[in-house]
């Protein structure tokens, strides 16, 4: 399948590694020693910034320099889950993150193209200049 946000290369290692998850067996989000952590400060207690393995290549029509997930430490699926500690320490992440420059994506717990269901957040940091990037549209 193409995909708008990654290479082609990139999604070759995600759909390998999505072929070897198992949810209900473990959960690559809750267990942080194979993380690339960006901090460990005592500010984020509740949630954790990491580099994302399978970084976005694109975003709209830019390249992407960065891309960060903030990630819960406890196991859960969507924001309406978050308790007011864990809201207070993302209201702080997105503002943090929001003035060095990152866009800030998250995908519904109910949407279908959502493939993680442990609760995370898109820090994406583009080069700011536009792509000539053409998309390809088909009729399934």
């Amino acid at each position: 399948m193409k995909q708008i946000y990654r290479t082609d290369e990139m999604m070759v290692r995600y759909d390998e590694y999505y072929r070897q998850y198992k949810p209900s067996e473990n959960c690559a989000f809750c267990d942080r020693k194979n993380r690339k952590l960006i901090s460990n400060n005592k500010d984020e207690e509740y949630l954790y910034v990491a580099e994302n393995d399978f970084k976005f290549s694109f975003w709209d029509m830019q390249e992407v320099v960065d891309h960060l997930l903030i990630i819960p430490v406890r196991h859960i699926s969507c924001m309406s889950k978050m308790n007011n500690q864990e809201l207070d320490q993302y209201l702080h992440l997105i503002e943090k993150y929001s003035k060095l420059g990152y866009d800030i994506f998250i995908k519904s717990s109910l949407s279908e193209a959502k493939t993680m269901e442990h609760l995370h957040i898109h820090l994406i940091k583009t080069k700011g200049k536009n792509l000539n990037l053409s998309i390809e549209y088909f009729k399934l």
